[in-house]
């Protein structure tokens, strides 16, 4: 549910400022050349920790909803690592939350499905069990994290200069990190 919608969204992000002045990629180099392979094996590491801790935590306090800990805080880190993919060297606040109001739609049609996963009688089909606000609190939290990080790596890349991933002189006077 969650990689679908988003990835719809992601579909429709309007390009990146100064991407046709980048390089080209070799055509003999794989999709995961430039730093894409880094990157995902990073941030699909970082998801599959961040949920197995918090269920692992869950789990060692014999809490029953473990499980669902695990998969709303996948929900919530998929949601979030999609706001900060949307552009590889721009940061969300310069590329807009509101730039791209498909996937402010769909990430909102994913929390609201999530809810209807817990908090309606479609759990005891799903079997997930329903939890309180602190524990949606922690859920989020990790999104909210993993988003940071995602910035944090962005900027860190900018800072270092790496040519293809800088950001030209226009969105660079228009935006300051």
């Amino acid at each position: 549910m969650t990689d679908g919608l988003l990835g719809l969204s992601m579909g429709v992000e309007r390009a990146e400022e100064g991407v046709m002045r980048r390089l080209p990629h070799a055509p003999t180099a794989s999709i995961w050349a430039d730093g894409l392979g880094r990157q995902a094996t990073w941030v699909g590491a970082v998801i599959g920790l961040m949920a197995l801790a918090i269920g692992y935590g869950y789990y060692q306090t014999d809490q029953p909803q473990w499980q669902t800990m695990i998969f709303t805080s996948l929900a919530f880190l998929q949601v979030f690592q999609a706001l900060g993919s949307r552009s590889s060297t721009e940061s969300l606040r310069c590329t807009g939350l509101r730039s791209n109001p498909t996937m402010l739609w769909l990430g909102g049609a994913v929390v609201a499905l999530q809810m209807v996963a817990l908090y309606t009688p479609l759990n005891d089909f799903l079997d997930v069990e329903p939890f309180g606000v602190a524990d949606l609190a922690l859920c989020i939290g990790a999104g909210v994290g993993l988003l940071a990080l995602l910035e944090a790596d962005k900027y860190f890349r900018r800072a270092w200069r790496q040519p293809h991933l800088s950001v030209s002189p226009v969105a660079r006077a228009t935006c300051r990190d």
